[in-house]
């Protein structure tokens, strides 16, 4: 192998590892209205109620097309927020 192959799969395999540790995380930036009742352990209908009702005990969240998303920051913060009462 020359050096030149040589960089060019260090590299190679560098960018792999680099992407299989990001990929994940910007995957589960995002939450469907599902995931965040389990992940709360709250009802899906409690979270499509609230949105028709603009309740404010809710999470933000925003639509894209028709699905609803929720950041998963902006759902632990609510939740922390949800403890302090």
């Amino acid at each position: 192998m020359t050096l030149d192959q040589s960089v060019r799969q260090t590299v190679r395999e560098e960018v792999q590892r680099i992407l299989a540790e990001l990929l994940p995380k910007q995957d589960n930036e995002y939450l469907t209205t599902q995931q965040v009742a389990e992940l709360t352990g709250l009802s899906v209908s409690f979270f499509e109620v609230g949105r028709s009702m603009s309740a404010p005990n809710q999470p933000p969240h925003m639509k894209v097309g028709r699905r609803v998303l929720y950041k998963r920051a902006d759902v632990e913060a609510w939740l922390e927020d949800r403890r302090r009462g």
